[in-house]
């Protein structure tokens, strides 16, 4: 009985190590994508460089390309007609002097608002933005007015026909080759890979964490890539993220990270 059990674990071992290797040998890096032009540090401007003005307008993203931002990271989600637009939050009530829903409102309503109203740098003392026309962009208005700039756009919507929307935008104003595109939500991330394969995403949630267990056993030659880059934080659960090991293992499967 023993020797049988022995054979068992034995026979299952080695269908284990033909597993891996074969899951080793046909791993690829990610294919090289037009959006990294260089390998050189560059400087992400969040939500347009939220610290400089009012996040996600047009007005902080001059801003920040004036102080020498290299890309701009920004948020679309989609108005009650279907027009997409650039917002963090689901609400415009942290932002703007209006209140409610964004997806629940047309955008003839959401261009009333002033989205400079809330944005104040000295604890709302002063609010150098209010009354200066600032409105929430779409982003074909974004794309009209920053040209040649790449962009990080993350979907914040769980909604996939979002990512139709947006493939869409991103062809029709010829952004294939100057947007990353991004997104929490798994399926939404996932269907517009399929439907816009020719621009590059970054990581999910949970692709990052495979990722970032892979590196820490050495193990991510096993890894074959549907992202072009990790958009990681420096700690995760009190754990340091941002390693040697970790940036060595990201680019040797042909990955940036940020």
């Amino acid at each position: 009985m023993v020797k049988r059990i022995g054979q068992i674990v034995l026979v299952a071992m080695v269908i284990g190590a033909i597993s891996v290797a074969g899951i080793w040998l046909q791993a690829r890096p990610a294919d090289f994508h037009p959006f990294f032009k260089t390998d050189d540090f560059n400087v992400i401007a969040h939500r347009g460089g939220r610290g400089l003005g009012p996040e996600n307008t047009l007005a902080v993203f001059r801003l920040a390309l004036e102080k020498g931002a290299d890309v701009l990271e920004m948020d679309v989600r989609s108005t009650s007609d279907n027009h997409l637009i650039v917002l963090h939050d689901d609400t415009v009530d942290r932002t703007t002097d209006g209140n409610g829903a964004a997806n629940e409102m047309p955008l003839s309503q959401l261009k009333k608002l002033d989205a400079g109203y809330r944005w104040s740098d000295d604890s709302g003392k002063s609010y150098p933005f209010r009354n200066r026309g600032i409105t929430i962009p779409t982003l074909p208005e974004v794309f009209k007015a920053i040209d040649r700039i790449r962009m990080i756009i993350e979907i914040k919507e769980n909604q996939p026909n979002v990512s139709k929307r947006l493939c869409n935008e991103i062809r029709q104003h010829r952004r294939i080759s100057s947007v990353l595109v991004a997104s929490i939500h798994s399926k939404v991330l996932n269907n517009f890979r399929t439907i816009c394969p020719d621009v590059a995403t970054a990581a999910g949630p949970s692709e990052a964490m495979w990722f970032y267990y892979l590196s820490r056993i050495g193990l991510t030659a096993m890894y074959t890539p549907e992202e072009n880059a990790l958009l990681v934080p420096k700690t995760f659960k009190g754990r340091h993220v941002i390693t040697n090991q970790f940036i060595d293992a990201v680019h040797h499967r042909h990955l940036k990270v940020a």
